[in-house]
């Protein structure tokens, strides 16, 4: 069996990854006083390799599972554990194999069901992951499996069927920004401005997310041939952007910073070219087409 074969596997990332171990994790170390005494405690090398797993301690999770399995191959928590780890380290079939022998104790396990379908997903199997969401869904409904479901729709161009998704999670799950925010990103997609602009409006007065906000409604903004008032999101984002960094480094602020800067660049880059060529080719605004109007038809 596959199982016998990750042996040397476990063994080798163990080894590479003896330096981390422990780490002074004090209810790692209870349970490795607890196994010198009795090592084939078979829950007690499960507990121990859940919580290596959530370290990322992989190698000495699956050597601790892989020996739990030897002494209990039907405890099904023993797959559970094992089929999270064997998908944090890349091997999804030998993942999806331990999941499937779990949930076949355990059908409403919503984290088995999850897990297995973000691994249907990444092999390119979304009727199947689709499938486990719903599942999952039904059980217990969370921001983070709508996410997962409506992806599908995206990876598949689908961004009517998305932008359904997103409208649904809503309905469920009111207060679920994130959701929010990804709908409005579909809405900028498939042209519906003001629908976004609504959306995100509605994440402006959220601290943690106003910067992202500000700059998706510039987005927005842009599309809609609303220059001016994109500019002025960007420029808003990035003093939140700046206020935020001053506080503390943040690699998501400074992505965010990027993002921003960019995007001002490019504007400045529009406007010098313009300003190059003696002449702007860009559709004129609206004020001023009215204004050109009014001049050239003189003072009556």
């Amino acid at each position: 069996m596959w199982v016998n074969r990750l042996v040397g596997l476990a063994l080798c990332l163990g080894t590479s990854l003896a330096g981390a171990g422990a780490g002074g994790d004090p209810a790692i170390a209870a349970l490795d006083d607890k196994l010198v005494k009795d090592p084939e405690r078979v829950d007690w090398l499960v507990e121990r390799a859940a919580l290596q797993r959530l370290r990322g301690d992989y190698g000495a999770a699956l050597a601790d599972l892989n020996e739990a399995y030897d002494l209990d191959p039907e405890l099904p928590e023993v797959c559970l554990q094992r089929g999270q780890v064997l998908a944090a380290l890349g091997y999804p079939l030998a993942a999806q194999s331990d999941l499937g022998l779990f949930l076949a104790y355990r059908p409403h396990n919503v984290r088995a069901l999850a897990v297995r379908g973000r691994l249907l997903a990444l092999m390119g199997r979304p009727s199947e992951a689709r499938a486990d969401y719903e599942a999952a869904l039904a059980l217990a409904p969370t921001a983070e499996l709508y996410l997962d479901l409506c992806r599908l729709d995206e990876a598949a161009g689908n961004l009517n069927g998305a932008a359904s998704c997103y409208t649904r999670g809503l309905g469920e799950l009111h207060e679920a920004l994130v959701l929010r925010q990804a709908l409005a990103r579909i809405e900028t997609d498939r042209r519906n401005y003001d629908r976004a602009i609504d959306l995100l409006d509605t994440l402006i007065d959220h601290p943690a997310l106003r910067a992202d906000a500000l700059l998706d409604r510039a987005d927005a903004y842009d599309k809609a041939g609303k220059e001016s008032k994109a500019l002025r999101d960007r420029q808003r984002a990035l003093q939140e952007i700046d206020r935020a960094l001053g506080e503390g480094p943040s690699e998501r602020f400074w992505q965010l910073r990027s993002r921003a800067q960019w995007a001002l660049d490019q504007e400045d880059a529009d406007e010098d070219d313009g300003e190059d060529d003696g002449e702007d080719d860009r559709p004129p605004r609206l004020e001023e087409a009215r204004e050109a109007l009014r001049q050239s038809r003189g003072p009556y």
